[in-house]
């Protein structure tokens, strides 16, 4: 039986730092609390090998698991509704920014998360943009709701048809008026 998967339906990895061995999965109903960080630099001028050298040294530098730390372009971030957003070594770029992300909990962020975001803070203004090799704009912590499919909207609000009754009449019984 070949059955499609909604990419919505897939659980997310929290990411966890190096020393840390357990996992923890976000349902796909909770929230996620994602950290971006974003990058002056932009993506189609990066060779395969410098964006395997971003996230590499960015996971290293910040303790994290490099399978847990992706490269994108930004989409939906808003500096206004982040819970947390700090400054880079360089000032904002238009629309040719890269943005490093991972996610930090479900709902909320995971205690072992503060120290990495304390220590994100400190580089960011300088140190990080040298390790990198391309300066930073800025980082901040946005919490994401979860997403509701299309379908399953749909399926929602669909009302439901009621089911049609047949009443039983007896015999010497006389109907005067018709029941809807």
């Amino acid at each position: 039986m070949n059955r499609c998967v909604n990419a919505d339906d897939i659980p997310l990895q929290v990411a966890e730092p190096l020393d840390i061995q357990e996992e923890t999965i976000c349902k796909t109903q909770d929230s996620t609390t994602v950290v971006y960080v974003t990058l002056a630099s932009v993506m189609d001028d990066l060779s395969s090998k410098q964006k395997s050298a971003i996230l590499e040294n960015l996971s290293s530098t910040l303790s994290l698991k490099p399978q847990h730390v992706s490269l994108s372009q930004p989409r939906d971030l808003d500096r206004a509704a982040a819970l947390v957003t700090g400054v880079g070594n360089i000032s904002p770029a238009a629309e040719h920014d890269v943005v490093v992300s991972w996610i930090a909990g479900c709902g909320a962020v995971k205690s072992h998360h503060m120290d990495i975001l304390e220590t994100l803070e400190t580089l960011a203004k300088g140190a990080l943009g040298k390790r990198l090799g391309c300066g930073v704009s800025g980082w901040l912590v946005q919490s994401n709701k979860p997403k509701v499919s299309k379908r399953r909207l749909r399926r929602g609000l669909v009302t439901a048809t009621p089911t049609p009754t047949t009443e039983s009449i007896s015999p010497g019984e006389i109907i005067t008026q018709r029941k809807c």
